[in-house]
This record gives structure tokens, sequence and C-alpha cells, in this order.
């Protein structure tokens, strides 16, 4: 990805890194990939873990309406948000030879990881990734990626489980999704359940508060309309 300037100017990320020599780059990229360490939720509390994501992951720089992900494409890069938001949207076949519109899946931000589906699972991409705005993120190629889980049993496990949730919940708003699946559970079942990983960062649990905050403020309001109503008719009476 090539972060592009208001002038025109083009900068290719990779191309200045591997510039730089062995020490520089390491030095660059610990110092970059340092703030990860509270932002993601699978890196807080894993020093050992975060060191080697200093080593391997890519500062990257993406504008409003960069595609980072393609449905459908081969598997080939885990992200990780540091800033911003990407919006991951799928098409779903309508039996017809053609594709419906768009349907847009979640909304990610600071801290979140995606690509994982297709890295972990040896799937083609499920979701079409686009930047919502100005995006900074860390990208992991797949190799480096399933090398990481490789070394890290307890990592392996977590993204295995992550992304069959994923995957799950992905195939569960196919409009042809039968109503059972193929572990045996119905098509309700974990329907609403909280994406284990990105609900533990900072930003969803923020956004949960305002949304707690804003129906709070309904039921309130509702409260009032009500006691008027019960008000004006014991005036009549």
């Amino acid at each position: 990805m090539r972060a592009r300037y208001k002038d025109g100017r083009m900068v290719d990320e990779a191309a200045v890194l591997s510039s730089l020599s062995p020490a520089l780059k390491s030095e660059v990229m610990a110092c970059c990939a340092k703030e990860l360490a509270t932002k993601v939720p699978w890196l807080r509390n894993h020093p050992k873990l975060h060191t080697q994501i200093a080593t391997i992951a890519v500062p990257r720089f993406a504008l409003d309406g960069d595609m980072l992900l393609q449905q459908g494409d081969l598997a080939h890069t885990v992200y990780i948000i540091s800033q911003g938001v990407v919006e991951l949207s799928k098409t779903f076949s309508n039996g017809w030879g053609t594709e419906t519109e768009p349907l847009l899946m979640r909304a990610v931000g600071d801290g979140c990881t995606f690509g994982v589906v297709s890295v972990v699972l040896d799937v083609r991409i499920a979701a079409t990734a686009t930047a919502k705005g100005n995006v900074m993120l860390y990208a992991i190629g797949v190799d480096d990626f399933k090398r990481m889980l490789l070394e890290d049993e307890q990592s392996a496990k977590y993204f295995n489980y992550l992304a069959r949730f994923r995957k799950r919940k992905y195939d569960k708003s196919d409009p042809r999704a039968s109503i059972n699946n193929d572990d045996g559970t119905s098509s309700d079942e974990e329907s609403d359940d909280e994406d284990p990983d990105d609900s533990r960062t900072e930003l969803f649990k923020l956004s949960m508060q305002l949304a707690n905050m804003e129906h709070g403020n309904q039921f309130l309001g509702s409260l009032r309309e009500k006691n008027k109503e019960t008000q004006h008719i014991n005036q009549n009476y």
C-alpha cells in the first residue's frame, strides 16, 4: 500500500523501511509498534509476543476509500488498526448469477485486528475491508503471521477460535443460510454474541458506554412523556 499526499506524491512504506540498515529498521518498527501493547487486546500482558510483532508488523497509512482487503482474494495480510475506522462489507450470491449489494458486516477501529479468517483457516478473504477516513495500521504478511502462530501455541489456539467465530458470523449473514449449521447449532445461537477480540478494545467499550447512555436518556425521556400524560389525565378529572 502507498500513502498519497495532497500534492500527489507517493510514499511506499515498505521501500523506505527496506532502505534502512537492519538495526535502524528494527528500531523504527519497534518504536512504531510500541503503542500496540496497550491498544491491542491479544498483545496486552504478552511482552514476548509484542516484541515479535514489533519485528514483523509494517506501519501503513490508508486514505478514505482505500481498499485493504478484497472479498474473494487469496489471504495475504493481517491488519492491526492503530488509529481510524475500517468498514468490512460482504456480498452474497442471489442465486441468479449476480451478487447482492455489499452488506456492512461491521466497522472496526483502534486496536482491532482483521484479515484473520482467511489467513488462519486458509480460505479466501471473506469480506472487503475499506478505510473510512484516514487510517493508521500495521500489516503482517501471511507467512510471518503463520510463523508466529507456529511458535506460540496459546496464540494459535486463540486465533483459531477467533477465526472460526468470525466465519460463523459471516456465514449466518448470508440470506441463503440454512437454519442449522454444520456444527449442529441453530442460526439463532450466538447471533448476538460480541466479537471476543474487538469487544475488549477501549474504543468498543467507549461506544458501548455511549450507547447505554443514549438508551438511558431515551428511557428517561419516555418516562417523562408518560408522566406528563398521566398528569394531563389527572387534571382533566
